[in-house]
């Protein structure tokens, strides 16, 4: 019986198959990303007073800053529902700096998980995981001796 190729290791569709897999996966984990970012950091680590999203992880570097004559704080606790008039607040011990590496771990592994499941087809990974789908499913439909 001969192999037949498998479609996505062409070498017409390798490029175009790619770029499309990272950009989904790109999409998805930086989606995933700002999603553990709103949940995790604002109100906890940093407070934006005249913005009512402050950027969120689209908008690096955006969280806090200083506005009219007021500067940013940096308080033991961060007191939820400051109207516009007082200053950005951030938690003692975290700073901009701090925020802006935070961000940076997140897309740079969104960008590495990324760039890993678009070269995943090309490796022999869904090859053998279908291996053994199959395998597991023949092994079911035998009775058991």
């Amino acid at each position: 019986m001969k192999a037949t190729a498998i479609p996505w290791k062409s070498p017409d569709i390798r490029t175009p198959l790619f770029l499309l897999l990272f950009a989904v996966a790109m999409f998805v984990t930086s989606v995933g990303c700002g999603l553990v970012w709103e949940f995790t950091l604002p109100g906890n680590v940093y407070l934006n007073t005249d913005d009512g999203d402050g950027g969120g992880y689209l908008n690096p570097g955006g969280w806090v800053g200083s506005h009219g004559t007021f500067p940013v704080v940096t308080l033991k606790q961060l007191t939820q529902d400051t109207p516009m008039s007082h200053p950005d607040e951030l938690k003692e011990g975290w700073t901009i700096s701090r925020l802006l590496v935070v961000w940076w771990c997140m897309f740079g592994s969104s960008v590495a998980m990324s760039v890993w499941l678009a070269f995943l087809p090309w490796t022999d990974l869904p090859s053998a995981a279908w291996r053994m789908f199959r395998k597991c499913a023949m092994d079911a439909g035998r009775p058991s001796v």
